[in-house]
């Protein structure tokens, strides 16, 4: 069990003022392995996000050197709940994964950025996680083939965090699922 922390690495408090803990099982079955929701969330955002708006990632557990970047955002699988189904279809039994990712948007204060930078890229970040939206999800363990979509489902966080004396700074936190059919409980 951990604590879900900032970018900067110190402890979110949920609303009772106490850390918020969380815990991340070790597989999701035979295709949600959380390597291939991690790996498809980052090429989701940056394929979409990064590449089609020009903004920089951080991605979680990869180097990013922030000192010549103005604006970027940082991601972050915050929880992974994994329940079992009775029934996931006529003939077959299911898994449904619930996955709580968040979105940080940082904007330096600079005269080449605006108040409002950050709110706007948070605008952007919204028109590719709307209710609803799929998001695929690849094998990357194995051949990085097509296994299934995940859907967005809301936004559970979308709030700005305190600002420093030279960043600002936003957070958004979407869930997400996906359900997993198999013969066997």
């Amino acid at each position: 069990m951990a604590t879900i922390k900032d970018p900067s690495g110190v402890d979110i408090l949920g609303a009772d003022g106490l850390p918020i803990y969380f815990s991340l099982p070790d597989t999701l079955g035979s295709h949600g392995y959380i390597t291939n929701v991690k790996r498809s969330l980052d090429k989701y955002i940056n394929d979409n996000v990064c590449i089609t708006n020009n903004i920089r990632a951080s991605f979680h557990g990869l180097q990013f050197d922030n000192t010549s970047v103005v604006e970027w955002i940082e991601t972050r699988i915050a929880d992974i709940k994994r329940v079992y189904l009775r029934q996931g279809s006529n003939t077959e039994y299911a898994y449904n994964t619930n996955i709580s990712y968040t979105v940080f948007i940082n904007v330096k204060k600079s005269g080449a950025t605006t108040s409002d930078r950050h709110y706007k890229i948070k605008d952007i970040i919204h028109q590719f996680f709307k209710y609803s939206q799929k998001i695929a999800l690849y094998n990357y363990i194995e051949d990085a083939s097509f296994i299934t979509y995940m859907k967005v489902r809301e936004v559970e966080d979308n709030s700005s965090m305190q600002e420093s004396l030279d960043l600002y700074k936003y957070m958004i936190q979407y869930r997400i699922d996906f359900t997993e059919l198999t013969i066997q409980p």
